[in-house]
């Protein structure tokens, strides 16, 4: 009984180590093994559809940062041009909003104060507001400053700011404020020019502006109404 079973058990091994080795069985093994190792191509179509995803949020995220960069400056100069109002009417005193650029590109505005009893007599209020990284005045298409030949009662000595941000000066502009809160203009034009500052999003590279190319979204403009002061902003 014992040999029958031992021969059995035997015949048994032999079967199955033929059934293991036979060609059918380890084509399966091997077809399975195949399909574990790679992806198939209904996965690999989920992997590019996610690729894409995120490449769009990313591109999203970045023109989303430049237009909050644009309105964070637009917002400021308008805020500066409100208090230079403010500052002219409250403390009676021609108040100017500046402009400058310096030899590297870099953008920024200021305001100054006419008082007399200092030497210089116009004397600075705020510090140097510079543009972020990415944003730009485009001076060709702003019309600030809108006067020209101020008389010299109201001209700001530019002269003694020949330096901002360790940089030298290459172009600046300004707008005067009267204690009447209306611009000054010297010309005597009418009715009054309206200065207008056209932010971009661009760059200024050797005293040219660069723009980013991007649509019509990629300005903020802030125009001064010449006969309250007061800070207009429009943006499509």
């Amino acid at each position: 009984m014992l040999t029958y079973l031992g021969f059995a058990s035997h015949k048994r091994s032999e079967y199955i180590y033929q059934v293991m080795t036979s060609s059918p069985y380890r084509a399966g093994r091997l077809r399975r093994r195949h399909q574990l190792a790679g992806f198939t191509l209904v996965e690999m179509l989920v992997v590019l559809a996610i690729i894409s995803i995120l490449t769009s949020l990313v591109v999203v995220g970045l023109g989303g940062n430049r237009a909050a960069k644009l309105s964070a400056d637009g917002n400021a100069i308008a805020d500066m041009i409100g208090l230079a109002q403010q500052n002219a009417l409250g403390k009676n005193t021609p108040t100017a909003l500046v402009f400058v650029q310096t030899v590297d590109g870099a953008q920024a505005f200021s305001i100054y104060q006419l008082d007399t009893t200092a030497t210089p007599p116009w004397t600075q209020v705020t510090m140097w507001k510079f543009l972020a990284a990415g944003v730009a005045m485009d001076t060709a298409n702003s019309s600030f400053p809108s006067t020209a030949g101020d008389s010299p009662g109201v001209t700001p000595p530019f002269s003694a700011i020949p330096i901002v941000g360790g940089k030298a000066v290459t172009k600046f502009g300004y707008e005067v404020f009267l204690p009447s809160s209306q611009i000054f203009d010297p010309s005597g034009t009418t009715p009054t020019p309206t200065p207008r500052i056209h932010l971009v999003e661009g760059v200024v590279q050797g005293g040219n502006l660069i723009s980013s190319g991007q649509s019509a979204k990629g300005y903020y403009d802030v125009l001064i109404n010449p006969i309250t002061g007061r800070p207009i902003v429009e943006r499509l």
